[in-house]
Formats: structure tokens, sequence, C-alpha cells
């Protein structure tokens, strides 16, 4: 029998990575790149992208990768995307501007929507909050100060269904990122003429709005020909990289409750009703597909913090040695608070730090900041835990994103909970197997489901109980 071959290309905020699965839902191989962006300096705090040098890249990587795998047939070819990150396109398809999900030039604006009622009415029909992380306030503060990129603009896309575009020549908006620009009724499923008013945004900008695991279309034979496949390929839906990293796990549908860990740490729980929480700042986004509700709560930045800060100060130390240096670690000498959620929340700005017991002692290393962080995550993500916890009840926790692969951040989130935490096959790399489990679902028309490959149990009277003490004299 033919073996199947699935092309997978899994967009983050930080790289990319395009990658070659198998109908037996292995990963033959893979390529990755850092993702390029410069500053907009039309705005205080603004970060794009170039559509075009993605895309060379992502083409390199293909030809490369079936080239060196001697792969003349695939499948399908599948992507996804960050959400919250989108591309302006011309009335010729052709991508215009680049706005990642780190694009913050909407917050110089968001005062002109300050009215509470306003604000009440953007959160019960987006779902969200209304802030400067989603598509309709990137588009108003285009408008307001790039006049000439938003007049050329005929299309607001996401990035995965722009690719799709590209490939395709068909446009569409995937439900998990249409959720997540702030002018679609997720109760409605569909865009909405009232959001779009109060922006002020022409609703024919936004495409039709289509199911993740639809084939789009054949991809082009142009591409057919670059890529040097002998057959027709399918390019299929893909959707929000937070979201296939659910896809990911499994049979999510039992699963009490999700934390994705990554740039940021999302605690989510799919249900068949949204939950309104404007004070706790509770999300309500749409799954793949439209059906169930992603109900979401996020201390803010996590991971990124952690890494950013191995960069600069520890690049030197491996991930391994850092795990072995923090179980010698029997004392918390260096408190974090350097989430951005918490930090704002509890004192009204974003700025964080580290807080030490003055005299401060000679024996303080680069490993008690690290584990600083990384108690101070663990601790932001309880906090944000605690909200939904509240709402419904769980039993169980599935964890999954890079985050997971650190013991000790594991076992000390399963130790302040107070719950089981269970970590599935392929739980560091989830995105690309929701990418690959809906091509072979989408091919076979079988559900894929994932093994527990660990499970961390709570303990009491741990490190991480005396951590938050100390946390919550300084964060709070």
């Amino acid at each position: 029998m033919r073996e199947e071959y699935y092309l997978l290309i899994d967009i983050g905020t930080g790289n990319t990575v395009v990658a070659i699965g198998d109908s037996k839902r292995n990963i033959v191989d893979f390529m990755g790149f850092s993702n390029e962006y410069e500053r907009d300096l039309a705005y205080e705090n603004s970060l794009v992208f170039s559509p075009e040098k993605l895309l060379d890249k992502i083409i390199v990587a293909i030809k490369n990768l079936l080239g060196k795998n001697e792969i003349r047939r695939i499948e399908s070819i599948i992507c996804d995307s960050p959400r919250q990150s989108f591309v302006l396109l011309d009335e010729n398809k052709k991508a215009i501007i680049g706005m990642p999900n780190i694009d913050n030039r909407g917050k110089e604006f968001i005062e002109k929507y300050s009215d509470e009622k306003l604000k009440e009415k953007v959160y019960t029909l987006s779902g969200h909050p209304l802030t400067e992380d989603f598509g309709a306030m990137k588009l108003v503060a285009t408008r307001e100060r790039q006049k000439e990129i938003f007049n050329k603009s005929r299309w607001f896309i996401s990035i995965s269904e722009w690719l799709g575009s590209v490939f395709t020549e068909k446009l569409s908006m995937e439900y998990s990122h249409a959720g997540e620009t702030q002018l679609f009724n997720i109760k409605e499923n569909r865009w909405d003429e009232e959001l779009c008013e109060i922006f002020n945004i022409d609703i024919d900008i936004l495409p039709e709005v289509v199911s993740s695991g639809k084939v789009l279309g054949s991809i082009k034979n142009d591409f057919t020909t670059e890529f040097g496949l002998d057959s027709q390929t399918d390019f299929i839906v893909g959707g929000a990289d937070t979201q296939f990293a659910l896809e990911g796990i499994g049979d999510i549908n039992k699963s009490d409750l999700v934390i994705v860990s990554g740039t940021t740490t999302p605690i989510i729980k799919l249900r068949n009703n949204p939950i309104y929480d404007y004070e706790n700042n509770i999300w309500n986004g749409k799954h793949c597909g439209g059906e169930k509700y992603m109900v979401e709560s996020n201390p803010g930045v996590t991971g990124l913090n952690y890494q950013n800060f191995k960069e600069i100060f520890a690049h030197n130390i491996s991930y391994d040695e850092l795990e072995n240096q923090y179980l010698k670690i029997k004392n918390p000498r260096v408190v974090a608070s350097l989430t951005s959620q918490i930090t704002l929340k509890a004192k009204g700005s974003i700025r964080g730090g580290f807080y030490l017991t003055p005299p401060n002692s000679n024996n303080i290393t680069i490993y008690d900041f690290m584990y600083g962080i990384l108690c101070d995550n663990v601790c932001a993500i309880y906090e944000k835990f605690k909200i939904l916890n509240e709402k419904e009840k769980n039993n169980l926790v599935v964890g999954c994103g890079g985050g997971f692969q650190s013991e000790n951040f594991t076992q000390n989130l399963a130790n302040l909970i107070g719950l089981p935490i269970s970590l599935n096959e392929g739980f560091s790399k989830s995105s690309l197997m929701g990418l690959l489990n809906k091509s072979v679902k989408n091919k076979n028309n079988e559900e894929l489901f994932s093994n527990t490959v660990k499970t961390y149990y709570p303990k009491e009277g741990t490190y991480i109980h005396l951590y938050y003490e100390k946390w919550l004299e300084s964060v709070k």
C-alpha cells in the first residue's frame, strides 16, 4: 500500500515550522525558521511583517523538504497561524501588509471607544473585551494613520487563510480566526453589521467564513510544478494555532480543562455556551469549525519572559542544566513579577521586576532568577486557573505546548492547582500534531486519539507553596 504524506505549515509568533507527516501520524521530517518583524514607525508600538518574505521562506522550506525526502506526491497542504494575526490584501488579492498578534498599533486609538455601554456591547457580541489585541482595532489604527494603505485594502484575512489564497486563489477565514477579529458575532456565527458599524469597517472586506478541514481547492499548477509534484494536491483550511493545539491533544471533549503553555498561557475550556465575566477578562473565542466556544482565561506573557531572559542572561546554560539546578533550590531568594495581565490588574501597570529580601544574599545565582520567573509563571497561571475553576469545577487538566517540557514547571503547576496534569503524545508540538490529525481525518474520515504519556500528581507542602506566599506579598 502506498504511503500517504501530508504537508503541514505551523506558523507561530516566533518561528515557522514546515513539516511532512504520514498517515500513521509520524512527523517524517521538518524545517524551521525564525519569523522577521519590523517596527512600523507610524505608531508608538507596532510590529509588522512582510507576507511576501514569509511566503518565500515557506516555499524554500517546502521544496527542500520534498526534495530531500524524494516525495513527489502529497495528499494535502494545511496551515495554522497565530490568533489575532492578519494580512491586508488589495483588489488583486496581493498582500499589502502583515499585522501579527504582537502588533499593538490600535492602543493609541482605544480611548475613542471608552463608552461603557459600547464596550459592553462589543464584549457581548464578539465575546472579547475591547482591546487593541484584536483585528478591529488594527483596522481602525491603519485607517486613522495610514490612509493610503487602508484605502488600497480590499480584503482582511488571517495569515493561514492568506496562504491558502496564494495557493488556490480562493479567499476564506476559519471560525477560529474570525472570532478573533472583534467583528464576528460568536453566538450567531456570522460577521456582525453592528460591530462593523461601531468600528466603521466595511463588512465587505471580510471573506467567507468556512470550517477547518474543508477542501479550499487544489493548489495552482505553477506550485505543483515548482514543488516537483506529479499529481494534484488539495489545500485544506486550517485555523488558529491555539485551537490547533487542542486538536493535537486528540479526544479533547472528555478533557475537563486544557492549559496551553507557550508565549502566553491560555487556560481553556471548550463549552457549548460562552461565559461572560468582564471584570476577570474572560475571553470567548470559537473553536475550529465554529460549533464550540473556546472559553479562556490568560495571565498574559509567560513563556516568552522565560525564554527572553534565558537568551540574554543564561544563553550558555542548557535547559537540562537549569532543570537540575532548580531541584537544589530549597528557599525562594528571588521572587519575580513579570506576567503582564497580573501586574496590570494588581498595580495598574505593565511594569514588573524582581523582589529580593534585604540585605541581599551573596549566594544568589542566575538560577534563582530563572527559577523565580518559572515560578512567577506558575503562580500567574494558577490565579487565572482559579477563575475558570470557580465557574465550573474540573477534575483533570491536560497540558500541551513547549512549556510542559519542563518537569519543574509541570510538577509545580500540578502542586499549586491541586489537580493532576496529563500530557498526551506530541504534547510539546501539539499544534503541528493538530494539523496532522486534521489532515489524516480529512483523508480517511477517522477519529484520532492521543495516548497519555505521563501524568503529574499534586503534592502538598512543596517549594511552590512557599514561593506562592511570597509572590502574593509582592504582587498583590
